[in-house]
């Protein structure tokens, strides 16, 4: 389908009952938006075509309102997509994974702590989730419980108790429904370094929430800003 030819980008958003969906093939695709309708006591599981993903150009973003997700193999173009919102009932392990782009914001079922720990250990090797910038995980109940855990088995770094941690916030890839231009502010004493580079990610447990910001700044550069602003 090519109703403008190619001069301008296309968003699709759908509200569905259906079980399997075949997003079209719109040249100049940017993102689409999927809200699946509940109409039972339980959700439905909601297959999307692989073809569209492995045959199309990666998707600047995708939001999803679903029951579950049927997976998609770990190499599949929708881990690439640039921004990731998903609401989801059930799952999500699969994100945490194989997602290989630059934002994602998840409000599924609850992680557990070995899930975020398996996830800070691959990106500090440097082997996984390169391009991610932002990581957002919501749940229904408080995270704190797993926080002491998670930042111990991580080697978690800590910036003096004295200073005050710098924030990390960015423009989002997309703009959503609330029309908030930037990530959600991360203030946090708690960091990991990646090996390959030397960058800082910030790591927050807050109440229910888990984020995880990654900087444009090596260890070095980061504790210099910090003596910079003790001595102003």
């Amino acid at each position: 389908m090519d109703l403008f030819g190619t001069s301008m980008d296309y968003d699709w958003k759908i509200f569905t009952e259906d079980k399997k969906l075949r997003i079209p093939q719109l040249q100049n695709l940017s993102g689409c938006a999927i809200t699946q309708f509940q109409n039972s006591a339980r959700w439905m599981e909601l297959e999307l075509e692989e073809h569209f993903f492995s045959s199309s150009p990666v998707l600047k973003w995708i939001y999803l309102h679903i029951g579950s997700l049927k997976a998609f193999s770990p190499d599949s173009k929708f881990y690439m997509t640039e921004s990731i919102i998903i609401f989801k009932m059930e799952g999500g392990q699969d994100i945490l994974r194989y997602f290989q782009g630059r934002q994602a914001i998840l409000y599924v079922c609850r992680y557990k702590s070995l899930d975020f720990i398996e996830f800070i250990n691959r990106w500090k090797t440097g082997n996984a989730f390169r391009k991610l910038e932002y990581l957002m995980c919501h749940d229904f109940s408080s995270y704190q419980s797993i926080e002491n855990e998670v930042l111990n088995a991580v080697g978690a770094k800590y910036i003096d108790a004295i200073k005050k941690p710098p924030t990390h916030t960015l423009p989002l890839v997309h703009v959503n429904f609330d029309n908030k231009p930037n990530t959600d502010p991360i203030t946090s004493y708690a960091y990991v370094v990646r090996e390959t580079d030397g960058h800082v990610a910030s790591i927050l447990f807050q109440g229910t929430n888990f984020r995880f910001g990654v900087w444009d700044k090596t260890e070095e550069d980061i504790l210099a800003m910090l003596k910079k602003l003790r001595i102003a």
